[in-house]
């Protein structure tokens, strides 16, 4: 008697089974690396360095362009910063969280901060910097170098917001960096501090999201960032310059990203 057996084997070729196959492994690949590449191609194109990065008006950019950019970037940079890619034996840069400075003790009020997308929201902030026992034990000295003989003033300091993912970079309104005296007075317990004020603009500009696949990258607000100068005399003169990043809830606890919050 005989058997009658129909052998069914899959080969891969012409056939609606392989293109399935296929479709589904371009599927997978697909939602593996794309999310890679949306996310890495939108922080490498709206990556900020602050005091480093301004938009400067090219004459092959569109209106369109133009305005996109001008309403997220600042024109220029502040006027009497070092550039911070500076190399030099005697000017050194540091970068950090603001959390981790303690060369000076600081301390920032947030006066007054608006962001009800009415096209001048901007935020309003006292400065506190303070010579402590940590500034002369670190630096070797007790005075710093004023950088002129006729105003006696010892230490600089400007301020912007950024936020990278969205390519967002504001410098404070003024143009000019803020000059003042840290310098500890006759008595060495006695620390005197330098106070600086300043308004930063383009707050209407947040929330913000960038365009990242599968899920939006959202910013609530921008980071703070003080840039701090000064020069001190120690084996020859030296310049040291910082650059502090403060998030939202340590430059205005008292307020909810995103939102409104005024004195």
């Amino acid at each position: 008697m005989k058997n009658n057996q129909v052998n069914i084997s899959f080969h891969f070729g012409r056939n609606p089974l392989s293109i399935i196959i296929v479709l589904a492994a371009i599927g997978i690949l697909f939602l593996i690396f794309f999310p890679i590449y949306s996310y890495s191609s939108t922080w490498n194109a709206n990556k900020v360095t602050p005091f480093l990065t301004y938009y400067k008006t090219a004459s092959s950019d569109s209106e369109k362009v133009k305005e996109k950019q001008m309403s997220r970037l600042s024109t220029q940079l502040p006027s009497g910063i070092i550039d911070i890619n500076t190399k030099s034996d005697t000017t050194t840069v540091y970068k950090m969280k603001g959390k981790d400075f303690k060369l000076f003790d600081v301390e920032i009020k947030c006066n007054s901060y608006t962001n009800t997308h009415s096209g001048s929201d901007s935020a309003q902030f006292n400065f506190d910097l303070k010579w402590n026992d940590s500034t002369t034990e670190e630096l070797g000295v007790k005075t710093l170098v004023p950088f002129s003989n006729e105003n006696k003033k010892d230490i600089k300091l400007t301020s912007c917001f950024a936020a990278n993912w969205v390519g967002f970079c504001m410098y404070q309104v003024s143009n000019n960096i803020s000059q003042s005296t840290i310098t500890p007075g006759v008595d060495e317990t006695d620390y005197t501090g330098a106070t600086f004020t300043s308004t930063i603009s383009g707050l209407d500009y947040f929330p913000a999201k960038a365009n990242t696949w599968p899920v939006p990258q959202k910013v609530s607000a921008p980071d703070l960032f003080l840039y701090i100068e000064f020069n001190y005399q120690n084996n020859g003169q030296k310049t040291r310059i910082y650059i502090l990043q403060y998030t939202f809830d340590e430059y205005n606890p008292d307020a909810k990203a995103g939102g409104i919050y005024s004195d």
